[in-house]
């Protein structure tokens, strides 16, 4: 497997966790009116949305178990809530 197919193999495990960090994130600034960083919010929610692909990963043996997403979904949203906590 050449260094190209290891990084797109990479992104598109990561793009969920991208997808759901930045909608998080914006859904938060547009429903509550908040101006938290946009920045440190996606960051942390991307963190947390990874942290949850891989324990999925290591927990299943393999990507895109239903279970890993509601833990990925779970994980921002939980992320998200603190971070508004912390204002």
């Amino acid at each position: 497997m050449s260094l190209f197919d290891v990084l797109h193999h990479l992104a598109a495990f990561l793009m969920p966790a991208v997808a759901v960090a930045m909608g998080v994130s914006f859904l938060d600034r547009w429903l509550t009116g908040r101006r938290a960083p946009l920045l440190k919010s996606v960051a942390l929610n991307f963190a947390a949305g990874s942290m949850a692909l891989f324990a999925g990963l290591l927990a299943f043996g393999v990507d895109a178990k239903m279970a890993t997403y509601a833990l990925l979904v779970s994980g921002c949203a939980t992320a998200q809530w603190w971070l508004g906590r912390r204002r």
